[in-house]
């Protein structure tokens, strides 16, 4: 008998079951309603593994049993196949069932890199309460079959998942599930606010307070929910007094939100557009609207800033190459690590004014007039702060 044959002997004489609670796969720990329960699953999976196929009338034929019966024992096949590590599914035609090999791309578990890659990104990302990160890691290693791992792979992935758990430190306002917090309600009200048509608007009422601690209440038409440096944002037009306002909000800031009723005009056909317009690069201002801005970068902040700013939906390029002395060269190479490049951007103002003040002498903002008076203006007082 094959370790395959051995493994679905164990496991149908044994038992399995789903426990919905904690949504995973318990093995060996639930006897079947009868042995012969037992033999017959374990009979159908032998006929499944050496002839690939098992059919209503072979089933009643052979064991006497009702087609109700035949149902409930492909279900527990199939709930072995879906609960376990394996790359075999059941595939109905008719009523005839066949075990075929799961398509690469539809496997149902995560491989270790997959599950690390996953982790380092969600640590990184510092969106969610620590107590919050830890249940979504419990959720992914369920999904990734963690206790049939090998001992060696076991013992790599308990370790790099611990370095994870040890060093994790959410942001100052972090995603909190807790019940207290109606967090998971608030999610699920604005994701299918935002996506649940994507051609038309659904209104929502919210109570929002600022970043200068200011409580207001809105109605906002939701248009895209993105995240960004440590935070999600809901980006969606404002019903004002007089007109619309295409605007950004921190959803941690957002403390209540329900489905308007109010009836709006605005034209849906807009939706797309206004979701393809460029996230800021730092989100501080709610009223802000991108523009074109070019400056000079020297590195080490020239792959900084690409990086930085080509997240949006524009892509940030370099329009200008110049060597150590100036003179103007086609290639990154002959740039080197004493040349400078120019960079055209398309983003919002106000945060990227915050971020390229921040590179210090490693860049110089040429356009537009308005900002580089701005930074002018800003870099005086700071000096003038430091003079005292």
């Amino acid at each position: 008998m094959s370790s395959a044959e051995n493994k679905v002997k164990f496991l149908l004489t044994n038992g399995v079951y789903y426990d919905k609670v904690k949504g995973r796969s318990k093995i060996g720990v639930k006897k079947m309603a009868s042995k012969s329960q037992a033999v017959r699953l374990l009979e159908l999976a032998m006929e499944l593994l050496t002839t690939g196929s098992i059919s209503k009338e072979q089933f009643t034929e052979k064991y006497g049993k009702s087609v109700r019966t035949f149902q409930r024992d492909v279900k527990a096949l199939r709930k072995y196949l879906a609960g376990n590590d394996t790359d075999k599914e059941l595939e109905s035609d008719g009523d005839t069932y066949r075990l075929t090999n799961r398509p690469e791309n539809t496997k149902r578990f995560l491989g270790i890199p997959q599950l690390l890659l996953l982790t380092e990104i969600l640590a990184s990302s510092r969106v969610l309460a620590k107590e919050e990160f830890t249940q979504m890691m419990d959720t992914l290693l369920n999904m990734a079959m963690f206790q049939s791992l090998a001992q060696i792979k076991d013992t790599a992935l308990r370790n790099a998942l611990k370095n994870a758990f040890d060093s994790y430190k959410d942001n100052n306002h972090p995603l909190d599930f807790n019940p207290s917090e109606d967090t998971f309600e608030k999610l699920t009200t604005l994701y299918e606010a935002t996506y649940g048509d994507k051609d038309n608007y659904s209104a929502i009422d919210v109570t929002y307070t600022n970043v200068y601690n200011r409580t207001s209440h809105k109605t906002l038409l939701p248009v895209s929910i993105v995240f960004d440096k440590y935070y999600l944002y809901l980006r969606a037009v404002e019903v004002m007094y007089r007109g619309y306002s295409f605007n950004t909000y921190r959803v941690d800031r957002i403390k209540h939100v329900s489905m308007s009723s109010e009836r709006l005009d605005y034209p849906s056909s807009q939706k797309s557009e206004l979701a393809s317009r460029p996230f800021p690069s730092n989100a501080f201002s709610e009223h802000d609207y991108p523009e074109a801005i070019e400056f000079y970068c020297w590195p080490p902040a020239i792959e900084a800033a690409l990086d930085n700013f080509g997240s949006a939906r524009y892509e940030a390029e370099i329009i200008e190459r110049y060597d150590r002395y100036g003179r103007s060269v086609k290639s990154d190479d002959m740039v080197g690590k004493h040349g400078h490049v120019k960079i055209r951007i398309r983003d919002y103002p106000e945060g990227a004014k915050f971020w390229l003040m921040g590179q210090g002498t490693k860049v110089q903002v040429t356009s537009p007039e308005s900002m580089v008076r701005e930074i002018k203006k800003e870099l005086a007082a700071a000096a003038r702060m430091y003079d005292k």
